[in-house]
C-alpha cells in the first residue's frame, strides 16, 4: 500500500536502517614457537533495527499496509469481550541495540630456508564469540487474516481504497470484520546468530 491510513504517502525508515554504528579491530602479533602468531578481535556496536506494525488489507495477509507509517508501533489488547483495543502509538521505536564480538587466532611456521613465503599454519576464527542472541525483528502483523472496510460497488474489485488511504480507521474495521489478535504479534522472529567457530589448515608456497 502506497499511503498509510491517514492518506501520508507510504515513507519511514526502511525495516533494516541502523542510522547509529560502531566498529572497532585490532590486532597483535608475537613471534614465537619457531613462527608468527596473530590475535585478532573486532567489536561492532549497532543500533536496532525500527519496529512497525503492518496492518494486512485487502485478501491476504502478505498485503500490508504500515497503518501508521514504518517505525511507529500500535499495542494491543483485548478487552473483556473480544475486541482489540489499540494503546498509544510508540514513536520511532526499535529493536534492542546489536552487539557482536569476533575473534581470530593464527599461527604459521616456515618451513624453508630457501623460500621464505613457504610456510604451514592454522587459523581458528570466532563469530559472535560472546554469543549474544539480539533480537533483529519483531512479527509486525497484529491478526491473523486480512482485514478491508466494507465492499463497494463503485470499484470492479469490490475493495474501497479511498477508505483504505484517506483516515483508515483500522481499527473499527478489524473489530467489525472480528479479527483475531495474532498471538505471536510484537514477538521476535529473527534473533542474531549463535556462535560459530571455524577452523582452517594451510600450507602456503
Amino acid at each position: 500500500m502506497a499511503f498509510d491510513a491517514h492518506g501520508k504517502p507510504f515513507g519511514g525508515p526502511l525495516p533494516t536502517d541502523r542510522p547509529n554504528t560502531a566498529q572497532a579491530f585490532g590486532s597483535f602479533r608475537q613471534k614465537w614457537f619457531g613462527g608468527d602468531s596473530q590475535l585478532g578481535l573486532s567489536q561492532a556496536i549497532l543500533q536496532g533495527t525500527p519496529v512497525s506494525t503492518a496492518v494486512p488489507t485487502l485478501g491476504t495477509t502478505s498485503s500490508v499496509q504500515f497503518v501508521e507509517g514504518q517505525g511507529s508501533f500500535v499495542p494491543y489488547t483485548l478487552d473483556s469481550v473480544g475486541n482489540l483495543v489499540a494503546g498509544a502509538i510508540q514513536r520511532n521505536r526499535r529493536t534492542e541495540a546489536y552487539l557482536q564480538t569476533d575473534a581470530n587466532v593464527t599461527h604459521y611456521v616456515h618451513v624453508s630456508k630457501e623460500h621464505e613465503n613457504r610456510k604451514i599454519g592454522a587459523e581458528v576464527n570466532f563469530y559472535n564469540l560472546l554469543n549474544q542472541h539480539a533480537v533483529t525483528s519483531i512479527n509486525p502483523v497484529p491478526i491473523t487474516a486480512a482485514t478491508a472496510p466494507p465492499s463497494v460497488t463503485s470499484n470492479p474489485t469490490g475493495f474501497d481504497f479511498l477508505t483504505l488511504t484517506t483516515n483508515f480507521d483500522y481499527n473499527s474495521v478489524m473489530n467489525y470484520r472480528r479479527n483475531i489478535l495474532s498471538s505471536t504479534y510484537n514477538t521476535p522472529t529473527t534473533f542474531q546468530s549463535a556462535r560459530q567457530l571455524r577452523i582452517k589448515i594451510a600450507y602456503v608456497f
